[in-house]
C-alpha cells in the first residue's frame, strides 16, 4: 500500500511469509517512483512473543479516522495449542502513532494489542439490511436455481449427485466457525417421499478435508474426509421414524461431538484436518466453516436452532 501525508510517499510492506515470523515494514520517498528510504524502526509490527495468542501479523494498510487519528488494519491468526489455526486469517487493528521525524509505529512497536479501545466509541450506525443469503458461502458460486434461503433463515438445497470432494459441487451452503469452541444445531427435512440420500452437517475446509454428519437412507454417519479418502467412519443403523430430526455437532477445540435428536452418537478427538496445517496443499489460511449439505438428488429442507 503507498500512502501520500505531508509530502512523503509511503509504501507498507508485507515481509517474512505468511505465518510465524509474519511482519509489516514501511519505507518512504518524495517521489512517487522512488529512490525509498527503509524506517530505522522496521518492522512497525511483528509478534515477537512465540507464545502471545496472536501470530502472524501483517499485510497492513492504514487508515485514518474523521478526528484526525491513524490506525493500523492488518492480518493476523490466532492458534490453537499453539500450533493448529483452525479460525484461519483474522483482522486485527491498533493505532499508529508518528515519530517525530515523520515516521509511523503501530502500537508504539509493542506487537498486536490483545484488547484495545474503539476508535470511535459509542458512534451510531444505522442497522444493516439483512438479506437471505447474509453471511451463507459456497465453495463455488452459489446456484440460486438449486440453493435457496427464505427471508426467515430456511435453507433449502436440491443435491446434484457430487460428493463434496469434487470441485465443482455447489450444493452446500457454510458459515465461518466463529470460535474454537461452539454449538450448531439444525432441524432438517424431506419435503417429499424421496427422504434422505446423502445430506446433513457439515464441518468444512475445503474439498480436500471436511466432515460430514448425515443420513443416507437408513444409514446414519460421521465421515472425515481427508486428501482424496475417507480416513474415520462411524456408522449406524437409523429410522428417522418422522420427516423431521435434529442433527447438532459440539465443537471443543479438536473435539468433535455429534448428536440426533438430543442423543450423542460418536466422538471425534484430534480433529487437525480442519485447521490451516492440518493437510500440506497449497496455502491453507481461509479457516474451517459449518453448514449444511446435499449430496443426493432431492430437495433437503434445514433450519438453524443454535450457532454459539
Amino acid at each position: 500500500h503507498i500512502l501520500k501525508k505531508d509530502g512523503w510517499y509511503y509504501c507498507f510492506l508485507a515481509e517474512g511469509g505468511t505465518g510465524i515470523g509474519h511482519k509489516i515494514t514501511v519505507a518512504r520517498s518524495r517521489q512517487l517512483m522512488g529512490p525509498y528510504e527503509d524506517c530505522p524502526y522496521n518492522p512497525i509490527m511483528t509478534q515477537k512473543d512465540p507464545a502471545a495468542a496472536i501470530q502472524c501479523c501483517g499485510h497492513g494498510k492504514p487508515v485514518s479516522t474523521p478526528d484526525g487519528r491513524w490506525y493500523m488494519v492488518y492480518l493476523c491468526s490466532r492458534y490453537l495449542d499453539g500450533k493448529w489455526g483452525i479460525l484461519g486469517r483474522e483482522t486485527c487493528l491498533d493505532e499508529i502513532t508518528w515519530t517525530p521525524d515523520g515516521w509511523p509505529l503501530v502500537n508504539q512497536r509493542k506487537g498486536p494489542s490483545y484488547m484495545a479501545k474503539l476508535p470511535l466509541n459509542g458512534l451510531q450506525k444505522p442497522d444493516p439490511v439483512k438479506l437471505p443469503y447474509d453471511g451463507w458461502l459456497c465453495p463455488r458460486t452459489i446456484d440460486r436455481e438449486r440453493s435457496f434461503v427464505s427471508p426467515e433463515g430456511i435453507l433449502r438445497i436440491r443435491g446434484e449427485g457430487k460428493d463434496l470432494n469434487d470441485r465443482s459441487c455447489v450444493s452446500l451452503l457454510v458459515k465461518r466457525q466463529p470460535d474454537f469452541n461452539f454449538t450448531c444445531e439444525y432441524e432438517m427435512w424431506a419435503p417429499d417421499e424421496d427422504g434422505y440420500r446423502d445430506a446433513g452437517l457439515t464441518l468444512y475446509y475445503d474439498e480436500n478435508t471436511f466432515i460430514k454428519f448425515g443420513i443416507k437412507d437408513r444409514c446414519l454417519f460421521v465421515r472425515e474426509y481427508v486428501d482424496n479418502a475417507y480416513v474415520r467412519c462411524l456408522e449406524q443403523d437409523f429410522e428417522p421414524g418422522s420427516s423431521h430430526v435434529y442433527l447438532k455437532i459440539v465443537t471443543e477445540g479438536l473435539k468433535r461431538s455429534f448428536y440426533i435428536n438430543g442423543t450423542v452418537v460418536g466422538v471425534l478427538d484430534h480433529v487437525t484436518s480442519l485447521c490451516s496445517e492440518g493437510l500440506k496443499k497449497g496455502k491453507r489460511f481461509t479457516g474451517a466453516m459449518t453448514g449444511v449439505y446435499n449430496n443426493g438428488t432431492n430437495f433437503i429442507c434445514w433450519r438453524q436452532h443454535r450457532s454459539i
